[in-house]
C-alpha cells in the first residue's frame, strides 16, 4: 500500500489548502483530491512541485507498507467457520510479495441492544499485520470495516435503525489482546 501524507505535511506546517495552491499554482480540485484521496494517482510533475514547496523527498512525501489489502463485503459461509450458516462479512484479501492471506470480518448485532453492531476477526490472522501498518492505513482498514457494517445493517431489516442514527462498532481482532476497538458512525 502506498499514500501520500499531504494532509499530515500541511498540517505539520500549518498550511492550508489555499496556501498551497497559491504558492505552487496547483489547482484546489487537484490539492483537495490529493489529500481527501491518499492512494490517487499524482503526476511526477505535481510530486515533484510539492517536494519542492515544502522542501521534502518523495520518501517523505509517501508513506508505505508492505501489503496490498482488497475488501469485499459479502453475505456467505466464513472460512474459519465450523457452521455451514451463512454470515455478512467483510472479506480482507491480503498480499504480500508471494504470500496471500484472507481474512473475515464478520459482522452481527450486540446481543445487548441491537443498535450496537460487532466486527469479528475470529482466528487472529490479521492482527500482526494490522500492527504492523502506519496510522493512516490503519484508519483506513477501519473505515472499511465501518463501511461494511453499513453495508450489513441497510441489508439487515432492523426497524430500530435509521438513516442519520449514530451506532456503536466494537471491532474484535485488532490487537493481540483482542480487546475490542469501539468506534462511533453515522449511519
Amino acid at each position: 500500500m502506498l499514500a501520500n501524507r499531504l494532509n499530515v505535511l500541511l498540517a505539520e506546517r500549518q498550511l492550508t489548502n489555499k496556501q498551497v495552491v497559491d504558492d505552487t499554482g496547483i489547482s484546489r480540485n487537484t490539492i483537495s483530491n490529493i489529500i481527501n484521496n491518499p492512494g490517487a494517482n499524482i503526476s511526477n510533475e505535481i510530486i515533484d512541485t510539492l517536494c519542492n514547496y515544502l522542501e521534502i523527498t518523495p520518501g517523505d512525501f509517501f508513506e508505505y507498507a508492505p501489503f496490498l489489502i482488497s475488501f469485499e463485503y459479502k453475505v456467505t459461509t466464513p472460512i474459519f467457520s465450523y457452521s455451514e450458516e451463512e454470515s455478512p462479512l467483510l472479506l480482507l484479501k491480503i498480499v504480500s510479495g508471494a504470500k496471500e492471506v484472507t481474512c473475515n470480518f464478520i459482522y452481527d448485532f450486540d446481543s445487548g441492544d441491537s443498535s450496537d453492531i460487532s466486527a469479528t476477526e475470529g482466528n487472529g490472522t490479521f492482527v500482526k499485520i494490522y500492527e504492523s501498518l502506519p496510522l493512516s492505513f490503519k484508519t483506513h482498514v477501519i473505515n472499511q470495516i465501518i463501511d461494511g457494517a453499513k453495508k450489513f445493517i441497510s441489508t439487515s431489516n432492523n426497524e430500530k435503525i435509521k438513516k442519520g442514527d449514530t451506532l456503536k462498532i466494537s471491532i474484535d481482532g485488532l490487537d493481540d489482546d483482542y480487546e475490542p476497538m469501539y468506534k462511533r458512525f453515522i449511519f
